[in-house]
């Protein structure tokens, strides 16, 4: 996490610009140390990815009214934008599950321990497993 947010920090001297939107900058580390934490080493060093499961996770969370918490299933435009946001996130994890197993490669982070325990990409984003460690949970 330290070295995450030292380069980041680098980064940020070495721009041009010192002005920055401290809102947007700082919740952009923040989030990069929860992932470093609870998601896996691509994401964290993939900023588009992580921009777009950033969007998605807003789009989910967002997409929580009371009703759709009283009545989860009915298919309102809610439950929609639920339904794909977390297919989004899927997908990005997906990706690097099936790259990581078809070149062997292995990490030091949650997302190698929940492929090592056996759980598939559905498991390791929703709340189903008892081992999840990650926070894209929808």
């Amino acid at each position: 996490m330290i070295k995450t947010l030292r380069a980041d920090l680098e980064k940020l001297a070495r721009q041009e610009i010192k002005v920055i939107k401290p809102f947007t900058t700082i919740y952009d580390y923040l989030f990069r140390m929860i992932v470093r934490v609870v998601g896996c080493n691509e994401l964290v060093e993939d900023d588009i990815a992580r921009a777009k499961v950033l969007k998605n996770f807003h789009m989910i969370e967002n997409a929580g009214t009371p009703f759709t918490i009283m009545y989860p299933r009915i298919p309102t435009l809610a439950y929609l934008k639920r339904i794909w946001g977390g297919g989004q996130i899927w997908m990005i994890f997906d990706k690097y599950i099936k790259e990581r197993n078809k070149t062997g490669r292995k990490e030091n982070d949650p997302l190698q321990y929940l492929m090592d325990v056996g759980d598939d990409t559905t498991q390791i984003i929703s709340v189903r497993s008892p081992r999840n460690l990650t926070m894209f949970a929808f």
